[in-house]
């Protein structure tokens, strides 16, 4: 099948004959100009993952591994000051200490953590900082899930500090009630 446009004739392409690499360069390419890194190539894949159900089978297996991309980058994110350019490492009493406050975090970011958490990339954080962000009570759910999935050999308890986000507000909202609940669990 051809498409004519501008004078030229061009084969049409069906979404089956695209193999992964391929997606992964048009996906890559696409979030390049955005310089959003492997967050931004995440969150494009899975909103055009929802477009039918061909997408969403052909993106499924690059989503998995650029979900591990993408909760790497956002937890590499470590002690940075938001908007100042502050120091890339923590160091001292900072050491276990992941600052994520005052990001913008919402509900996607929260999966991000919560499979970061799953998988153990946290092992060494005692303290993770989530103040003053977006997060709603779905985003509590995917840290709820995120905590209870983190591994047993995990060394040491781990805080999470919440304040400051929309959740907080509707806590007189029964799910999120349940959701601030199997958080503590």
């Amino acid at each position: 099948e051809t498409m004519e446009g501008q004078g030229h004739s061009q084969r049409a392409i069906s979404l089956d004959a695209l193999n992964e690499d391929v997606l992964s360069l048009i996906f890559a390419h696409a979030t390049e100009e955005n310089a959003g890194g492997a967050i931004s190539t995440y969150r494009a894949m899975c909103n055009t993952s929802i477009v039918n159900s061909s997408l969403h089978r052909l993106l499924r297996p690059l989503k998995s591994v650029h979900a591990k991309d993408a909760a790497l980058a956002l937890i590499s994110r470590r002690c940075r000051e938001p908007e100042s350019g502050g120091p890339e490492e923590a160091s001292g009493d900072l050491a276990g200490l992941l600052n994520l406050s005052h990001r913008r975090l919402g509900t996607f970011e929260c999966r991000l953590l919560a499979l970061a958490l799953a998988n153990g990339q946290l092992s060494t954080v005692s303290s993770i900082w989530l103040q003053d962000n977006a997060i709603s009570a779905q985003g509590l759910r995917w840290l709820a899930r995120g905590l209870r999935a983190l591994p047993r050999v995990r060394r040491g308890p781990l805080s999470v500090a919440l304040g400051g986000n929309p959740f907080v507000r509707e806590l007189r909202d029964p799910s999120v009630a349940l959701a601030l609940n199997k958080l503590v669990a």
